[in-house]
């Protein structure tokens, strides 16, 4: 039999259900924001500029693309390991007047890089980097 109070309990349990659902949905794009931040690539770049040993300047620009540079790469992969050289992203090193192609991964708060010779640079703390855009 169909009441105002039975009408009023169905409605209830709609709102806690379409509630219930929101939430779920919620707490669901939380873990996949998470589990696969935004793409980086958006950030354009970040560069690093400092002063070598001679006192002549150098930068590092840091791109969020895969490192595709063929002659970097074959320094790298006598290096690291496959699934790790997959990490690597392309970087622009400026020394001496002259820019260098050359390719990074951050691990442990730190920029590692390795030039189109085969050259490392000294690790880098990531939050010395600076926005470009800026």
């Amino acid at each position: 039999m169909r009441t105002p109070f039975n009408e009023l309990r169905e409605d209830v349990k709609e709102s806690a259900m379409i509630g219930g659902l929101a939430i779920i949905w919620a707490i669901l794009l939380v873990v996949l924001i998470v589990v696969f931040p935004p793409n980086m690539q958006a950030q354009g770049s970040r560069v690093f500029r400092g002063e070598r040993g001679d006192g002549k300047l150098m930068a590092l620009r840091i791109h969020y693309t895969r490192c595709e540079n063929p002659v970097v790469l074959k320094h790298l992969i006598s290096r690291v390991l496959p699934e790790i050289l997959a990490e690597f992203k392309s970087a622009t090193l400026t020394w001496d007047g002259r820019d260098w192609a050359s390719c990074w991964i951050e691990r442990g708060g730190y920029v590692h890089s390795v030039d189109e010779e085969g050259a490392r640079l000294q690790s880098i703390p990531f939050l010395r980097f600076k926005d470009e855009a800026v």
